[in-house]
């Protein structure tokens, strides 16, 4: 498990290891504003990723800002 994994968040390269929350891998302040409907957090293809799902090798992610309807627009 000393491999660790890299991934990309608003297209800066960053090292984690396998397993490790998206949460992490976005930071604290992003975590808090997609917690609170003020964010969401999308991959390289722009479907949301779950703050608590485990990264992949070479993933790509982007923290957007949103209002809270656009963030339920497509589940409601």
């Amino acid at each position: 498990m000393g491999d660790k994994l890299t991934v990309y968040v608003n297209d800066k390269e960053a090292a984690f290891f396998p397993g490790t929350p998206v949460r992490y891998a976005i930071g604290a302040r992003a975590a808090k504003r997609v917690a609170r409907g003020r964010a969401i957090v999308v991959d390289e293809e722009g479907n949301g990723v779950d703050l608590d799902g485990a990264l992949y090798q070479g993933e790509r992610l982007y923290v957007q800002p949103c209002t809270p309807e656009e963030r339920w627009k497509d589940v409601l």
